[in-house]
């Protein structure tokens, strides 16, 4: 039985409550910096390790960081504290890379190595700062994992990231769209919660296109004209 999770739509922009709840097979929330990604990929995370179950009852995730060192900062501690807030046991193996539950398993791997991706079937899996990675590491990892999708009937693969230009997200969700992967766009100025210097600052050192890009969350060629 899934349990029922006391989240607020209130408590979430316009844009990441869409991606929480988006069904779609591939989706991706973009955002300038500061736009709130990762805090919704962490939720999203654990909404589906919860309820996003396979035929054995368990759910089994798959969580991709640029390196091991992203994940420890950005997911693990509030992915954990997000289970003992909702009275989740949880076994987390520092040598494995896995956070266990009564629900199922997380296995976090690092985009710097997506050789080792591995794992006969999953019922989920989500990516963070994907375009930070190099086009053969996206490239490689997006297909590994695409292959080992077989965990439930309707599996989800979901990926936050800022646009460094026109990288692998882009020609996942813009180039190579058939109108079927969900892309979700979000602004920094989008997040009434930052401090307004922060946006000033942003807008006083960065160049056009940056503003562009890490400001309102726009694939642009950031190399053009280097």
């Amino acid at each position: 039985m899934s349990r029922p999770l006391k989240w607020r739509k209130s408590n979430y922009l316009p844009m990441q409550w869409g991606f929480l709840w988006c069904k779609a097979f591939i989706s991706a929330f973009v955002g300038g910096l500061g736009s709130g990604k990762t805090h919704i990929f962490v939720r999203r995370a654990f909404e589906r390790h919860v309820n996003k179950r396979g035929k054995k009852g368990k759910s089994h995730g798959l969580v991709v960081y640029p390196t091991f060192g992203l994940a420890e900062e950005l997911f693990i501690p509030p992915f954990l504290e997000l289970l003992e807030a909702e009275g989740i046991k949880y076994k987390y193996n520092i040598s494995k890379h896995t956070i266990s539950t009564r629900y199922g398993t997380v296995n976090i791997y690092q985009l710097v190595t997506p050789q080792k991706i591995v794992g006969s079937s999953y019922t989920w899996a989500g990516f963070d700062e994907f375009d930070i990675g190099s086009w053969k590491n996206c490239h490689m990892a997006f297909t590994k994992v695409i292959g080992r999708m077989r965990g439930c009937e309707d599996p989800e693969i979901f990926f936050v990231t800022s646009p460094e230009g026109q990288h692998y997200t882009y020609k996942v969700f813009v180039t190579d769209n058939d109108g079927s992967r969900k892309l979700f766009k979000a602004k920094t100025t989008d997040n009434v919660h930052l401090p307004e210097v922060y946006v000033q600052n942003m807008e006083e050192n960065y160049d056009s296109r940056l503003i562009m890009a890490y400001r309102d969350g726009e694939f642009v060629n950031l190399t053009q004209g280097q």
